[in-house]
């Protein structure tokens, strides 16, 4: 588990059971672990992978991102840069629903999940943010994407037209919505200086 700050507490330096007795809960655990170490930097020579503030983002696989809307917005920026920076747009080979899940679309887990109900106080409070990121224009670029992304799963299947020209514009709107969630976390920190 992590713990403050983002560190890795005692009990997650220890890897889970790998045996196949600890039930069906165990793959799960253990990917959770896995995902804590490489975020917490245990497997990359102790130093930490991720600055301090992103490390705290971790969120278990299954459950929800809970904290204010300000360190939502800040997860989601960096979650749609942990998507952008997967290996396999070099090759347009990207799995759909990998994407669907980091954009929130797919399971919970995700920071961008349910992120414009979330920050619609936020923009009330602060009508500012409204010139550094149109919430609306958030909606439509997680939506647009997720179209994409599922589009690009049963390309093959209906038709057999290639996934990578889907994949590509997927990547394009992935781009765009990076760029105004990166407005957005500046223009966040700012309220928060």
């Amino acid at each position: 588990a992590l713990g403050a700050g983002g560190a890795v507490g005692e009990e997650a330096r220890a890897p889970p059971s790998a045996s196949t007795s600890e039930g069906p809960g165990g793959a799960l655990r253990r990917r959770a672990w896995l995902a804590a170490s490489v975020s917490g930097g245990l497997l990359l020579g102790g130093g930490a992978a991720r600055p301090p503030a992103a490390q705290a983002l971790y969120i278990p696989e299954g459950e929800s991102f809970e904290g204010p809307p300000a360190a939502q917005a800040l997860a989601s920026n960096q979650k749609i840069m942990d998507l952008q920076a997967l290996a396999c747009w070099e090759e347009l080979k990207c799995d759909g629903d990998e994407i669907r899940r980091y954009l929130g679309t797919v399971g919970t887990s995700s920071p961008l999940f349910g992120l414009e109900k979330r920050l619609k106080p936020l923009y009330g409070d602060n009508p500012e943010l409204e010139d550094a990121c149109d919430l609306d224009e958030l909606g439509l670029l997680i939506q647009e994407s997720d179209y994409l992304a599922y589009s690009s799963i049963f390309s093959m299947g209906s038709g057999g037209k290639d996934p990578k020209p889907i994949v590509a514009d997927c990547k394009t709107v992935v781009d765009k919505l990076g760029k105004r969630l990166q407005s957005l976390a500046q223009a966040v920190q700012k309220l928060k200086a």
